[in-house]
């Protein structure tokens, strides 16, 4: 697989990690579905943020 591949995948990865670890945190307080899907909306946005690579010219 290309880099490119492995980086996608290692943000959803990383996007998922990041909610559990939130939902791990905050498991002793009141359950509120809304704030659970917006905190992992705003990992999901963050995983899928696109990266811009800079290209090396070769001359």
């Amino acid at each position: 697989m290309s880099k490119k591949i492995w980086i996608v995948i290692f943000r959803y990865l990383l996007a998922i990690g990041l909610f559990l670890a939130y939902s791990a945190l905050f498991d002793n307080q009141d359950h509120d579905l809304i704030r659970s899907t917006l905190v992992f909306a705003i990992y999901l946005g963050l995983a899928i943020i696109p990266f811009s690579h800079k290209t090396k010219s070769k001359k």
